[in-house]
């Protein structure tokens, strides 16, 4: 039964859209028969009879659905019916929190969850403390939206000291997103859950901590890189090695020695940050003799950025071998060169033809040198699908203007709209307004919605005047909102900053992101007291971005010298106080680099 209410459910979420017009108010004998019809045995005429009343809306329903909440196989979409019908619903359901039914009072604070009530959020608050530890987990899950606060945050913090292991992963997962350093005990009891999924999460957002300056948080890793488990100590060795610790080359020597293959190739890969350590250097070139050829495929690609004659050499060597994978690893270990005898190499073994020409041209896109356009040109009229996508991309890459003719005869003339996406964001990095007519006429045409959207994207960043009225259409249709606002961003100007602004008072917390997102590269001015006024976002990497948008305004940014300062005072990372440190010397020509206290003396004054 549980099943057949939760498409009830779903059913009456979807019908309570922000756009649903208020229906015309039933009579009594209507809301009556409704009510009653949900206990019929028609599914169907039980999901109308949800679904209907869900729209209602209507006080007059809460005495006739209160009675069905008690009733197991009712109480689910009867409870989140009333928790629409507003106060008087939500007053209805707060007198069941009381119930000595365990099973009533989970579906009761489930739904309450959904309220902005005051009172309900109280209840819920109240429910974490239940004796019921099922109780207190659906409490967490539905305070988890509301983690921003931060009364309820720490009232979530306090759950992750909870008996029960199900209330503490529930916490946990609500709270994750938070650079907040208590997070680092319960991440490191994920790291040993034996749930791939949780240790994953667990490196991710360990991960992160570490990056924002909270150093405790590498412990639990460098912990994992030594668990007896295979996968746990490559995936702590991929995580650990993009920390620039001083530990790490020791970590990789180690590693490149172990007995399980999985982690030899992981600490090839990782040494690709410490290329420049000699001693990696060498046990890299003794791995391309390794007995697994993922080994010597990530040997090979990570000796690419050691800046080594002999490193150099032996994958000009590799590139003509039989083996196979340290062939591979050699054609993207010369792209990371950019050495002209590697850039020669690659388009030698491109003439030669074969299956590897869609590996190569990933690698020469990496690369900078005029032959490689030109080749790529020649090659194009007979490439398949895969490797056209790849030079597609590899356009995009290369920003050369000698390939907008292949590039709009692909966005007119492919079938696939894979290959479509691809020629639209190489004319996207392009920018030659040139492109605006094919691109235009493949938005009136297309019955595709993301080659609509992505084409409004493309036509929004050449600039063409004709998109902005298309743009704003756009912007009411939830299809291609996400690209309107990209190709606002792009277009620019007082027009686009008009149409914006006022969306970051969106409802859709999306949207929101989105336009905040847009505001750090839209080049006007009238964003810069907006960006300072979002700098008190709780997103560490969300207020660095903002830092980065306001550093393209230079002295016209003046205002947020004081708010950037109270920034860097919060945020211990190095990384994120050196671009905080750039963004200020862009607007106030002062050079104190990334110490706030200097910062904040000079700002204040003799």
């Amino acid at each position: 039964m549980r099943g057949m209410t939760v498409t009830l459910v779903l059913l009456l979420i979807v019908s309570l859209g922000p756009g649903m017009a208020a229906p015309t108010a039933p009579s009594l004998q209507e809301l009556t028969q409704l009510v009653n019809q949900l206990r019929a045995q028609d599914a169907a005429l039980r999901t109308q009879a949800a679904i209907r009343l869900g729209q209602l809306r209507d006080p007059r329903a809460v005495s006739l659905l209160a009675p069905l909440c008690k009733l197991p196989q009712y109480s689910e979409a009867a409870c989140d019916i009333l928790v629409r019908t507003g106060r008087d619903g939500v007053t209805a359901l707060l007198k069941l929190t009381g119930s000595k039914e365990h099973w009533l009072r989970r579906q009761v604070i489930s739904a309450l969850g959904a309220s902005n009530d005051p009172r309900a959020v109280t209840a819920v608050r109240a429910a974490l403390k239940d004796a019921d530890a099922g109780l207190r987990t659906i409490a967490v899950q539905a305070l988890a939206p509301r983690a921003d606060d931060r009364a309820i945050a720490e009232a979530l913090f306090a759950r992750l000291q909870d008996a029960a292991p199900a209330v503490r992963d529930a916490a946990l997962t609500a709270l994750q997103e938070r650079p907040d350093p208590r997070l680092i005990a319960p991440l490191a009891g994920w790291l040993q859950s034996g749930n791939r999924g949780r240790m994953d999460t667990a490196i991710d957002k360990l991960q992160t901590l570490v990056r924002l300056g909270h150093t405790r948080a590498l412990e639990p890793l460098l912990a994992l890189a030594h668990d007896a488990r295979p996968g746990a100590r490559s995936s702590a060795i991929r995580a650990i090695a993009t920390l620039a610790d001083p530990r790490v080359s020791a970590l990789c020597l180690t590693a490149l020695r172990d007995p399980e293959a999985m982690v030899r190739q992981a600490a090839a890969s990782a040494a690709s940050f410490l290329a420049d350590d000699p001693r990696l250097v060498e046990a890299l070139l003794a791995a391309l003799g390794d007995t697994d050829g993922g080994v010597r495929q990530a040997a090979a690609e990570s000796l690419g950025l050691a800046k080594s004659d002999r490193a150099l050499a032996a994958l000009l060597q590799h590139l003509g071998g039989a083996d196979a994978a340290a062939r591979a690893g050699a054609i993207a270990g010369l792209g990371r060169t950019n050495h002209p005898q590697a850039i020669t190499a690659l388009l030698g073994l491109l003439a030669a033809g074969g299956g590897e020409a869609p590996r190569v041209v990933r690698a020469l896109s990496l690369c900078t040198d005029p032959r490689i356009a030109e080749t790529f040109l020649t090659l194009l009229p007979q490439a398949d699908d895969n490797l056209r996508a790849d030079l597609y991309g590899a356009f995009a890459r290369l920003r050369d203007p000698r390939a907008l003719e292949p590039l709009l005869a692909a966005v007119t003339g492919e079938q696939n709209r894979h290959l479509i996406m691809g020629a639209l964001g190489a004319l996207q990095a392009l920018g030659d307004p040139r492109a605006a007519d094919g691109v235009m006429t493949l938005y009136r045409t297309t019955q595709d919605g993301n080659l609509r959207g992505m084409a409004l994207a493309t036509l929004g960043a050449l600039k063409d005047p004709r998109v902005f009225p298309l743009l704003l259409a756009a912007l009411e249709m939830a299809h291609l909102r996400q690209y309107a606002i990209a190709g606002l961003a792009a277009y620019g100007g007082p027009q686009a900053f008009d149409t914006l602004a006022p969306m970051l008072n969106d409802r859709d917390q999306q949207v929101r992101a989105q336009v905040l997102e847009a505001m750090t590269t839209i080049d006007d001015p009238r964003a810069v007291p907006l960006l300072i006024a979002a700098l008190g976002q709780p997103n560490p990497w969300v207020r660095l971005a903002i830092a980065q948008g306001l550093k393209k305004f230079g002295p016209q940014a003046h205002n947020a010298v004081g708010p950037l300062i109270t920034v860097m005072e919060a945020d211990p990372a190095v990384a994120s106080r050196q671009r905080l440190a750039e963004t200020l010397f862009a607007i106030t020509g002062q050079a104190f680099g990334q110490d706030p206290a200097a910062w904040r003396a000079w700002l204040q004054g003799p």
